[in-house]
């Protein structure tokens, strides 16, 4: 039961990261700036930080509050994409793809890793290795956009 938890919550978040990816490209979504107004991180051993902020569109002008991403300043400017839904708005540009994809980096490094010692010998192994050692350079990339913005 909770390795099926498990793997249900990895690809929860590895599809998350991926849509994050593709709004931060400006594949769907509008772009605009985004103004975070308010960081809260919640109390207790497990507490995420959520922001939030004003998004204003770029063709119009308007504003909408929207989520922000977790790991924006309070009072700063971002170029920003917002979702279809209005909702949530997203780094734009490739520093913003980056910082989308750490999770799924993460994920193949440990699938294509699992994969590499079961095949040790074998070139399935030889493959998932160079696999394993890309995604866990992805990871370090985003991990560094992440800290760079």
């Amino acid at each position: 039961m909770s390795a099926t938890l498990m793997v249900g919550y990895l690809g929860y978040q590895a599809v998350t990261s991926l849509m994050n990816a593709v709004l931060s490209a400006g594949l769907v979504g509008e772009p605009g700036t985004l103004l975070v107004t308010e960081c809260r991180s919640g109390s207790g051993r497990r507490s995420l930080r959520a922001c939030t902020g004003v998004f204003t569109y770029a063709s119009t002008g308007d504003r909408v509050m929207v989520k922000a991403f977790s790991w924006a300043e309070s009072s700063a400017v971002y170029p920003a994409q917002i979702n279809a839904g209005g909702d949530r708005a997203s780094l734009r540009g490739v520093l913003g793809v980056a910082a989308s994809l750490p999770f799924f980096w993460f994920l193949l490094a440990l699938c294509s890793g699992g994969l590499w010692i079961w095949y040790l010998d074998e070139l399935v192994g030889r493959v998932a290795g160079r696999v394993c050692l890309v995604a866990a350079a992805g990871f370090l990339v985003g991990l560094f956009a992440v800290a760079a913005s």
